[in-house]
């Protein structure tokens, strides 16, 4: 029998009463790639019809009720994360999403992307490709998110994601994101890497 929203608020109040001690667990639906200007988040989409009950992890639970989003036929849940490192300023960063539900069937998930402006409405600079498709890809004005199909039924892998920032300093930064499924964490690492090592449609895209 799938849960009320009622019987869903009603829950979700329990835990907040039952398990304030996230562990440091960030309740954030989005965590940082580079900077504020690029973070990503997990999502999966579940069986709304699903005869099984939602079962939540109580130790990562805490304050994470905005992760949970239901509204009608739309059963979506997004990830803490332990994020450590941050591509702005380091070579290497890591994102640990943390699986923290069972019960309804995960219909598909994706790697939502997220641009945020510098100041005002001035965006940085971003361009997306992957090696086996013609073109680089970015966000678009109206719409400052990319969602990627990411390890679900349809596609059980995940191609690395280059990526092509221009800096403070009107050069570019390019970096990758790679990523691991694991009954235990799902891993993003991401790392800068040469000009010469992406796909020669990004290092050919400009402004």
């Amino acid at each position: 029998m799938n849960p009320t929203t009622t019987e869903l608020n009603a829950a979700i109040a329990r835990n907040q009463l039952e398990a304030q001690n996230i562990g440091g667990t960030p309740n954030t639906k989005f965590h940082r790639v580079y900077g504020k200007e690029l973070t990503v988040a997990l999502e999966s989409t579940l069986d709304p019809n699903s005869d099984k009950e939602l079962d939540v992890d109580r130790g990562l639970y805490g304050n994470n009720e905005h992760l949970i989003f239901r509204n009608g036929d739309c059963w979506r849940i997004y990830y803490p994360a332990i994020a450590e490192g941050d591509i702005r300023t380091d070579l290497e960063a890591v994102i640990n999403f943390l699986p923290w539900f069972s019960g309804p069937e995960v219909l598909y998930n994706r790697l939502v992307l997220r641009a945020r402006p510098i100041t005002g409405s001035v965006y940085q600079y971003i361009m997306f490709a992957r090696f086996g498709e013609e073109k680089a890809f970015a966000f678009s004005k109206d719409r400052p998110f990319i969602n990627l199909d990411f390890f679900s039924k349809r596609n059980e892998k995940f191609l690395p994601l280059f990526v092509k920032v221009k800096t403070d300093n009107g050069g570019f930064t390019y970096f990758v994101l790679e990523a691991q499924w694991s009954e235990d964490a799902v891993t993003l690492k991401i790392s800068v890497v040469a000009q010469s090592e992406v796909p020669p449609h990004l290092e050919a895209a400009s402004p």
